[in-house]
């Protein structure tokens, strides 16, 4: 028997032993029985893994109160599981009265509840529903510079993911100033020629490319040469600006890009 059948039988035989001594009903049982969720959630298993958070759920609700803190995990794991599982709606309504309960029990700034708005922004990006999710992200974004400051990796990447929103909407103009900050942090922090700035750097470069502004583009798609598409779009701008000695310089290894 393998360490996940073990942890399985630990966490069934907890959950027996609980509901014998306490009862089936009691919210003592509610922690095996989240925590066999956990495990069969990592494993993938989302058809044994839904029944058993929703049970750990209604145990919390009906002893405890549909409001108590520790209902946020529950509903948070429940919604990956509804996510993976393809029902993106009643993920997103799950994730929202997570983050409500976290907000009426830490305040608007928690951590935990930025890590809530991350996923709840996710599935809204990945579901269209993409001004909710330019909200969500808003709000994640503060709870992340608060918490963790303007300089770090979250701060960084929420950033660019927001910018990369806006752009993929047409909005080069509003995903211009989160870029160009997040460009400025990421190269205070990292090597010219590292691929948090090429990442960015990428980013920003296309961008430049829908506002028509060739000259700024240029040195982004030099910095951005490492990623994916970026040295045949670099060689594009040039043919297209009369450039064609540098855009004959970038053709020349076009296999030394990652797989366009």
């Amino acid at each position: 028997m393998g360490e996940i059948d073990n942890a399985r039988d630990f966490f069934q035989q907890s959950m027996q032993t609980f509901g014998d001594l306490f009862g089936p009903e009691h919210p003592n049982v509610a922690l095996p029985l989240g925590n066999l969720a956990s495990l069969e959630l990592q494993q993938k298993n989302l058809d044994a893994a839904r029944p058993l958070y929703e049970k750990n759920i209604r145990l919390i609700e009906q002893q405890l109160g549909a409001q108590h803190p520790s209902l946020a995990n529950p509903l948070i794991n429940l919604s990956e599981v509804l996510r993976l599982s393809d029902e993106p709606v009643p993920a997103v309504d799950l994730l929202r009265r997570a983050s409500a309960i976290l907000e009426s029990v830490h305040g608007p700034m928690h951590p935990r509840n930025a890590q809530c708005l991350y996923l709840l922004a996710h599935i809204l990006k990945s579901s269209q529903r993409h001004e909710e999710a330019l909200e969500v992200m808003a709000r994640e974004l503060a709870i992340v510079e608060h918490t963790e400051g303007p300089e770090s990796d979250s701060f960084i990447i929420s950033r660019q993911q927001r910018g990369d929103l806006l752009a993929s909407l047409q909005r080069a103009d509003e995903a211009a100033p989160p870029l160009e900050r997040a460009l400025a942090l990421v190269r205070q922090k990292y090597a010219t020629d590292s691929p948090q700035v090429a990442a960015v750097s990428a980013s920003l470069a296309m961008v430049r490319l829908m506002q028509g502004q060739w000259q700024a583009a240029e040195p982004l798609l030099v910095a951005a040469i490492s990623r994916p598409g970026m040295r045949q779009v670099l060689v594009a701008l040039y043919e297209k600006t009369g450039q064609a000695d540098k855009a004959a310089q970038y053709r020349v290894n076009p296999a030394s890009d990652p797989a366009d």
